[in-house]
């Protein structure tokens, strides 16, 4: 309501303070509106979505919620930084003592310790801090005789060189030939179809009937038409992909990025060599970057030279293979160079000691790797824990979500039922039927729709025909917002009935016949006979409410006015109820006061006159005297007033059907004399 220029909520009379306070479970229950779009979405799903749905109808939509937050939990531990740092430490102290390509984290702490208890020989009841103590006193021993890192031998790898030539001639021809392949692809365009459907159109029957659908002799002719062609030219591309994939070589080199912080450790007094050390893994990581770029552009570059792309200009693609080529040179420039400084400060490290022997630098590096790992076990210790509960959650949501499946799985047969049930009242054809759900085998958290026509199972979204889709988006709509929907007592539908014919109209104003005792109905609809269909099914209930929603050039907004047989619905209605029991009368008196409030607004509105605002029925009759109404009739509108108040006609007659009829008449007469004459 609106007073004084602000809005305020009222329930029943009484102000609130919002809608929290009307105790709608509002977060439990389904919006009970159905969108014109929404309909088709109803049926037109993926299996994913259609298997959320179906889990929402049955109420099992905690089950979708509660999976998302357990895996969000596991996730949002794999982004957390202190894990990130735990596993980082975990990985630089295990990759040491493992094989090229193994995964530091997949090693179990205890299979780590046993391995330490073998190569060492050691008990089997050796702490870690004994193991990092034992390996610091062979370290000394070995440095102590020579102190020039085992590691050095390995800070270079990969390749000397990388060749460009076979890179530039390839982009050269692919950007020379682009004309001429276009060119050949444009005038084969059509020929190049025909042949593939040749290919494929293996029967020429219809798969529905004997017809034939491509006669032998237009075979023929298409077959000499592909035969007529042109050669088609070589694919420009075809060696480009394997050159490009040449540069994966630099993925292996040119540092060993894994021994760099061995060397740091063993140059303690060498701070410039420890800073140059310290600079190439930062400057090889900024190289894969670099390659990893390349790759993209490469890619898009080899997407735009096939020949099923006509649609790049040829100029954007000549362009993008020459900043392949220029990209390329430079990443093979970064590479030689940062090998070469590689080399070189190897050189000026290996100057700085004498040498071992090649046995003694590999136990050297050994040991090396023991201490590291005995000094960061508890990185590998937390690292392994985190796994192992993570498992443990992966194998808790599996379980989670077989429960959820096994859960549906026993409920959908009962919902199936309800659609069907919803989409026979809708559908008149029996020959093709809705007959129910299918849950996808496997672990697969997906659901199907099925359907048979002339008792073939079909595909519903596929096959059922506009009017027969509203039907079955009905039905799970019913099923779900109205059936299943106890917080709602409204039923909001807009345009339903697109694309339906009169009969399936029908059908969904006798379905909505059975639900309007105990739901309030609001339906949209632009087609006139469905709103004349609709008003005449509902006319004679008083609660009935019919607007038309128009908007004009003349109108920035829409105009919203109430049709007017409204007044004729609230007479019949009290006629029909003139003759019921007392309740009926009752209710039937009622509505002539209605009828009387209907018909006091309309004569305002046409003589123009401002009704007061909160005051009651008598004073808006006494405002109508003279204007425009006569001594005579306002009298009239005062007495049928004051006999339907409530209370005024406790002791019925014989004759009361005679007053509440001669009330209807007596409305009807001033109707006519005032408003009827307005109209024409």
């Amino acid at each position: 309501m609106n007073r004084g220029g602000e809005t305020t909520l009222e329930v029943d009379g009484k102000q609130i303070a919002d809608i929290s306070e009307l105790d709608i479970a509002t977060g439990l229950a389904f919006r009970p509106c159905l969108g014109q779009s929404e309909i088709k979405a109803f049926i037109d799903t993926e299996p994913k979505e259609r298997w959320k749905q179906i889990s929402a109808i049955l109420g099992l939509g905690g089950f979708e919620s509660t999976r998302e937050r357990l895996m969000k939990l596991k996730t949002d531990t794999d982004r957390y930084p202190d894990v990130i740092n735990i596993r980082e430490a975990a990985r630089r102290a295990v990759a040491p003592m493992l094989p090229p390509g193994t995964d530091p984290l997949s090693q179990d702490p205890d299979s780590l310790h046993r391995t330490m208890v073998e190569d060492l020989k050691i008990k089997p009841e050796t702490t870690w801090l004994e193991i990092q103590q034992l390996a610091e006193k062979k370290i000394t021993k070995l440095l102590g005789m020579d102190k020039r890192p085992a590691s050095l031998d390995r800070l270079i790898s990969g390749t000397d060189t990388i060749e460009l030539d076979g890179l530039e001639a390839e982009i050269t021809k692919i950007n020379s030939g682009l004309q001429d392949h276009r060119k050949w692809h444009e005038a084969n365009q059509r020929t190049k179809f025909v042949e593939i459907g040749l290919s494929i159109a293996k029967a020429p029957n219809c798969p529905f009937c004997s017809e034939s659908t491509l006669t032998d002799s237009k075979v023929k002719s298409l077959e000499q038409d592909v035969a007529n062609k042109e050669p088609e030219p070589p694919e420009l591309n075809n060696q480009f992909v394997q050159i490009i994939s040449s540069f994966q070589v630099i993925k292996t080199a040119p540092i060993n990025t894994s021994v760099v912080g061995s060397l740091v450790d063993a140059l303690p007094e060498n701070p410039a060599l420890t800073t140059e050390l310290q600079a190439l893994p930062i400057r090889q990581k900024q190289l894969m970057d670099d390659l990893t770029a390349l790759g993209g552009l490469a890619r898009g570059y080899g997407k735009a030279t096939l020949s099923t792309d006509r649609t790049t200009p040829i100029e954007e693609v000549q362009s993008l293979g020459t900043q392949v080529l220029e990209a390329a040179k430079k990443l093979a420039n970064s590479y030689m160079i940062l090998r070469a400084d590689g080399q070189k400060l190897r050189e000026q490290i290996q100057a700085k000691f004498s040498g071992l022997s090649v046995e003694d630098r590999a136990v050297l590096e050994k040991y090396q790797a023991i201490k590291k790992l005995a000094t960061d076990i508890r990185y590998v210790l937390q690292a392994w824990a985190i796994s192992q509960r993570q498992g443990e959650m992966d194998r808790f949501v599996r379980t989670f979500e077989q429960a959820e499946k096994d859960t549906v799985q026993s409920r959908e047969q009962e919902l199936a039922e309800d659609v069907k049930s919803f989409y026979n009242q809708l559908s008149n054809s029996r020959s093709l039927e809705f007959k129910g759900f299918r849950i996808k085998p496997g672990v697969r958290r997906q659901a199907a729709l099925e359907a048979t026509a002339y008792n073939v199972p079909v595909n519903p979204t596929s096959m059922f025909s506009e009017a027969q889709g509203n039907c079955l988006g009905l039905s799970l709509y019913f099923s779900q917002r109205v059936k299943r929907n106890p917080g709602w007592s409204t039923i909001i539908l807009d345009d339903p009935v697109q694309s339906m014919d009169d009969d399936h109209k029908g059908n969904l104003i006798t379905l909505l016949s059975t639900l309007h005792d105990e739901h309030q109905i609001v339906v949209f609809t632009h087609d006139k006979v469905f709103r004349t269909q609709l008003a005449a099914q509902f006319q004679h209930n008083p609660k009935y409410l019919g607007y038309e929603i128009t908007k004009t050039d003349r109108s920035p907004e829409p105009a919203i006015t109430e049709q007017i047989e409204r007044f004729d619905q609230l007479l019949n209605y009290a006629d029909i109820c003139a003759d019921g029991t007392s309740i009926q009368r009752e209710s039937a008196f009622n509505t002539v006061r209605k009828a009387t409030e209907r018909l006091v607004k309309e004569l305002a509105s046409s003589a123009s006159v401002s009704l007061t605002r909160g005051a009651d029925l008598e004073a808006h009759i006494s405002s109508l005297l003279n204007k425009p109404l006569s001594n005579t009739d306002c009298g009239t509108l005062q007495r049928v007033r004051n006999g339907c108040n409530p209370n005024s006609h406790d002791n019925e007659t014989a004759d009361t059907a005679g007053i509440i009829r001669g009330y209807i008449d007596n409305l009807n007469q001033v109707h006519d004399d005032y408003l009827a004459t307005n109209s024409e």
